[in-house]
């Protein structure tokens, strides 16, 4: 018997795109909205004595499909979205601590990965799951935010090829001891200090003091896929992958007002770097943390500076944008875990 509550999100990477592979890999997800967009046309031809759309003259348009997932962040089998989201081709470096693994994800140059996901939808009756399995699925964008006082939350947008029903169900299972990052794992850094950016095993690290009034932090990146695809002989469906256009990086955060530096930097149109760096304090290997780093090398701000609030603490909200500098990633995503794989 099932219960409303066994619901199921399964991944894995393609070596075709649109082939449907058996997912291995399961996620903990917290939200999703993954649905078939389907398009149907309708012929308009009359015909005497009829004064509705006809049965026969329904056709489909365009198969489609897609959604978003929403997932918290973990300190054990993060790397799965990570690629996904970002594309490229990451490392996984066991570190100077045997057992300590390092991951440095950065955004694809070529060719973005697919996935086949399969969520599994219990019925009402308790009868047993429903499956819907979604081939040829891509990450547009992959999205974190951190609010005060919660968890890390990771939301990736999927545009997928389509939407079957005739494969099987994969029973799930998920990663042992993987606990979560919260806000108070974190440190954030807006800087025009000195940045090293991270190695294969070393974290990226910043001059400058930690803003340590920073309630909020959102960091959003887009692929720029061209959503096309739909050609002759592809029976409305997608004949290839979804290409990448144009990435933008881009986010915000919100401080409270205990000093100018953000204000003047917007007003300056300073140069920051940003380092946002979640530590967990278990512990893997002999003495390492597992460790979710984001690092934008750098942004210029959109605006920040502050408004009177009525009396109450004043906050400065500001948005921000990714450029590329000419010598480093324009974006770079650390996970320092125990898993041997990504």
């Amino acid at each position: 018997m099932t219960t409303q509550l066994d619901c199921s999100i399964g991944v894995k990477k393609e070596s075709v795109y649109g082939t449907p592979v058996v997912v291995d890999r399961f996620l903990e997800f917290t939200e999703e909205s993954l649905e078939d967009s389907t398009e149907y046309g309708q012929g308009e031809g009359m015909r005497p004595g009829q004064r509705g759309a006809r049965l026969d003259r329904r056709v489909v348009n365009k198969i489609d499909a897609g959604g978003s997932i929403t997932d918290e962040a973990k300190t054990k089998g993060l790397g799965l979205l990570l690629e996904a989201g970002l594309g490229g081709t990451p490392t996984n470096v066991e570190t100077s601590d045997s057992g300590v693994y390092q991951q440095v994800h950065t955004l694809t140059k070529g060719a973005h990965p697919s996935y086949t996901l399969q969520k599994g939808i219990p019925k009402l009756d308790g009868s047993g799951v429903e499956t819907y399995t979604f081939p040829g699925s891509q990450a547009s964008s992959i999205e974190f935010d951190a609010s005060a006082n919660d968890i890390l939350k990771v939301s990736l947008e999927w545009m997928c090829r389509e939407v079957l029903r005739d494969v099987a169900y994969a029973a799930p299972s998920y990663p042992v001891d993987a606990e979560l990052f919260h806000l108070t794992h974190a440190a954030l850094t807006f800087s025009d200090g000195t940045l090293t950016v991270p190695t294969t095993t070393a974290l990226a690290s910043i001059t400058g003091a930690a803003t340590a009034t920073a309630r909020t932090v959102n960091v959003k990146i887009e692929q720029g896929l061209d959503g096309e695809g739909w050609n002759i002989g592809g029976q409305g469906r997608r004949t290839r992958a979804n290409v990448v256009g144009r990435a933008t990086v881009s986010g915000s955060a919100e401080f409270e007002f205990d000093n100018e530096e953000m204000a003047d930097a917007y007003l300056d149109q300073t140069t920051l770097s940003l380092v946002l760096t979640f530590t967990h304090p278990s512990t893997i290997g002999s003495s390492s943390n597992p460790v979710l780093q984001i690092v934008i090398p750098a942004i210029r701000l959109e605006g920040a500076v502050p408004t009177s609030a009525g009396g109450d603490v004043i906050t400065v909200s500001a948005d921000y944008t990714a450029l590329e500098d000419g010598t480093n990633e324009m974006i770079y995503v650390v996970y320092r875990t125990d898993d041997t794989t990504v």
